[in-house]
């Protein structure tokens, strides 16, 4: 999270000292010195105060304490049916899940490159048919209400098809003929 102080002011002289308070002990344990800003990451959701104290040129010190709200992140999940070749795989993100809040987007990455091109909005269900058989990557973004975001990979296999093929025997009307699949 970041913290921006550049709005405190002074009529007279210079700030020269900005320090934090990110645990609402009452102590200022971040010293930024002169810099304004300060970045701090919580150790979860929820609500926290942190305490900003300034001091002038001159020794003088002010304090203000506000309430940041951190909010949970999303967790993304899907599974997906196993299909051969040719067929469409179903993707189901509805696994997908957060504390509090709404998971409002779901976006899909279907040819692992890095790009979520297939955005699906609240619709948490997916089809995709790939080119090729074997193993492949795909990507599942998902972004809750307040926009937080949260991506995870799954490999998906896609069966190859079998190959069908016979010889038969060449033969005269009304005779019996065999047939051979061995080459299959």
């Amino acid at each position: 999270t970041g913290f921006d102080a550049s709005g405190s002011s002074i009529t007279s002289g210079s700030l020269t000292t900005y320090e934090w308070d990110f645990d609402n002990n009452g102590t200022y344990e971040t010293n930024s010195g002169g810099n304004t800003a300060e970045n701090y990451t919580f150790p979860g959701a929820g609500n926290y105060t942190v305490g900003l104290q300034i001091t002038s040129d001159r020794g003088c010190k002010q304090n203000t304490n506000s309430t940041v709200t951190v909010d949970p992140n999303p967790v993304a999940a899907f599974t997906a049916s196993e299909v051969c070749l040719g067929v469409s795989t179903d993707f189901d993100a509805g696994g997908s899940s957060i504390v509090s809040g709404s998971i409002v987007k779901y976006e899909w990455d279907f040819d692992n490159d890095g790009i979520f091109e297939t955005d699906l909005g609240a619709v948490s269900t997916a089809s995709f048919t790939f080119s090729g058989a074997g193993d492949h990557t795909v990507g599942l973004r998902v972004t809750s209400d307040k926009g937080c975001q949260h991506t995870t990979t799954g490999t998906i296999t896609i069966d190859p098809n079998p190959v069908a093929s016979f010889t038969p025997d060449r033969v005269c009307f009304g005779n019996t003929t065999a047939f051979d699949a061995g080459s299959s």
